[in-house]
């Protein structure tokens, strides 16, 4: 933009330098605001229960009178009011206040769902229940040395609210009366983690869990996890309880009968919970960490030189369902060297054509089809800021984005309006399986041949989720005339199925993997690439300070300025 030069001091303050820069919205047309709050929320915490100030955040949820508020927490049938603030540096000293709301600034005030300010809570009596979710402040020496604040789950699901180690008030009756009003909690309690009794190493983290006839538990310290976050990656130990509920057959068996041939085969279940979410999704990305490493070249090896394995990729088959549909395809997609095949069922969106129903691609906005996509953000914004609700949508931020200026993952729409940044989508192709394999297709890592055969996805024409549609637009990565689907009325027999295949494809098969096509030539998702692309280093090189060209000093004379490149949804306050 151009200004004269009698002008240029107003251009100065207009483009001055950046102070405070974050990736939350903060459009005024938008933003709500209570002014004058009548109700307010006063809450400290007993002494004994922290044991240094603490950073986290408090979430306050409103039940119907005698209703549980853990009750129903579902976005699409929960009655209750949540309210969520995020704390900084709390102790026993500390009174956290809860009052108003706004959707602006939502890193340091209160926000609430269904509705943002407590302003609109009814007069009436409630079940009223607060937590403190504490965070841990890390510095990921494994990219670039960026400093974020997360909850370290232990074993529970990463739950929204009530995660293991969580402070707690009692559940309590509350009559809101309308007017001005002032309520004191204690927090007094703490969410106990499930007894652990076993002395191999431990961990909150993943349980550690007693052998039997046919089972058998291993876990490995991930030296490259360990690094990336900064701090060992596990906390305590055994977890006998699910072990025991396990044997017991609380887990309805099927296809029990004797006579049956059994598969030689080991069955092998990951289990990989990280911060963001209670599964890594299995590949390396710069928000997780490198868990496709430390599954694939730490753990694997480890299980080879432990058990009777075949060490070849034939023998070697991916497969699951959603969540594990998707990272079950991405492994074999960046690691045809190490997995033979994949059969993945239902796998989350491999084209974002169709990100469940949201055309990623081409709308302008991810909320023009459905409110329910609005209703779930609006809801995972009380339960964390910077994509650390534990929700669905905000771990495919971190499992698909790359890390934004504030060190969390970038997100692709805001939040409030829906507004799609394409931008940030840009950067996300690269986990997008038909975007990466087209691009991939007869070029180094040639996957249009090295693939051929090997990617066996199902899923049913009305997914819950929508996940169909993504399927269906992976589809269409293949030239129309060549055939691709074959249509099974079930997978029922899976472990046969996935038999014939390992034996079809040996050394001694009918049809056995070439070499070529499991070279190691084929690998990607480097960890090296990862970081280098989509870490903080390169988070800082997108951005820019504001600048000001004088050009020649006489009046008259244009002076541009610049607010300089940022990404999209950084706001910057200057002065």
């Amino acid at each position: 933009m151009g200004f004269p030069i009698r002008h240029m001091m107003k251009a100065i303050l207009a483009s001055a330098i950046a102070l405070n820069v974050s990736a939350f919205p903060g459009a005024s047309s938008y933003a709500t605001q209570s002014l004058n709050s009548t109700l307010e929320f006063r809450l400290t915490i007993a002494n004994g229960l922290l044991e240094s100030p603490t950073d986290g955040r408090v979430v306050l949820v409103f039940a119907p009178n005698e209703i549980d508020p853990l009750n129903d927490t579902n976005v699409r049938t929960s009655p209750n009011k949540i309210y969520r603030k995020n704390v900084y540096e709390v102790d026993s000293r500390i009174t956290i206040t809860f009052s108003g709301g706004s959707n602006s600034s939502t890193s340091t005030r209160v926000y609430g769902w269904p509705n943002i300010s407590m302003m609109d809570i009814a007069a009436g009596t409630y079940q009223v229940q607060a937590f403190l979710i504490e965070c841990e402040t890390v510095t990921r020496t494994g990219s670039d040395g960026a400093k974020v604040s997360v909850n370290f789950p232990c074993g529970d699901g990463a739950p929204n609210i009530n995660s293991f180690g969580s402070l707690t008030t009692p559940s309590t009756k509350i009559h809101v009366s309308g007017n001005r009003q002032t309520i004191d909690f204690v927090f007094n309690n703490v969410m106990q983690v499930t007894p652990f009794t076993g002395n191999e190493i431990g961990g909150c983290y993943q349980g550690n869990y007693p052998d039997n006839s046919n089972m058998r538990y291993i876990k490995i310290r991930s030296q490259k996890l360990s690094a990336f976050w900064g701090c060992d990656m596990y906390r305590y130990g055994r977890n006998a309880t699910f072990t025991t509920a396990w044997d017991q057959g609380i887990y309805t068996l099927t296809g029990t009968n004797k006579t049956r041939p059994a598969p030689k085969m080991i069955l092998v279940t990951f289990r990989h919970e990280a911060p963001f979410y209670d599964d890594s999704y299995a590949v390396n990305t710069v928000n997780l960490g490198p868990h496709g490493d430390a599954i694939n070249d730490e753990l694997i090896p480890h299980i080879d030189a432990s058990f009777n394995t075949i060490q070849a990729p034939y023998a070697r088959i991916q497969e699951g369902g959603s969540t594990g549909g998707w990272a079950s395809i991405a492994n074999v997609v960046y690691r045809p060297d190490l997995f033979g095949a994949c059969f993945s069922s239902y796998p989350d969106s491999l084209d974002f054509h169709k990100h469940q129903n949201i055309e990623l691609y081409t709308s302008s906005s991810a909320y023009y089809h459905t409110r329910h996509c609005r209703e779930r953000e609006s809801l995972g914004t009380c339960f964390g800021t910077a994509s650390r609700s534990s929700n669905q949508w905000d771990v495919w931020n971190a499992v698909t984005g790359v890390q934004g200026y504030n060190n969390y993952p970038l997100e692709p729409w805001d939040k409030f309006t829906g507004e799609i940044y394409p931008e940030t989508v840009e950067f996300w192709k690269l986990y997008v399986m038909s975007d990466y394999i087209v691009s991939n297709f007869n070029i180094t890592r040639n996957l249009g041949k090295n693939l051929a055969g090997r990617l066996l996805v199902y899923v049913g024409t009305w997914d819950a989720y929508f996940l169909n549609e993504g399927v269906q637009e992976f589809q269409k990565t293949r030239m129309s005339q060549h055939h691709h689907l074959t249509r099974e009325a079930t997978w029922r027999k899976l472990t046969t199925i996935l038999n014939s295949w390992i034996q079809d494809h040996g050394s001694n098969g009918t049809s056995p993997l070439p070499s070529e096509v499991t070279a190691p030539s084929t690998r990607d998702n480097l960890w090296e690439e990862v970081i280098k692309r989509s870490g903080c280093s390169a988070a800082v090189s997108r951005q820019a300070p504001p600048s000001i060209s004088l050009g020649s000093v006489k009046d008259g004379a244009q002076v541009t300025a610049s607010v300089g490149p940022w990404d999209p949804g950084v706001i910057l306050k200057a002065q």
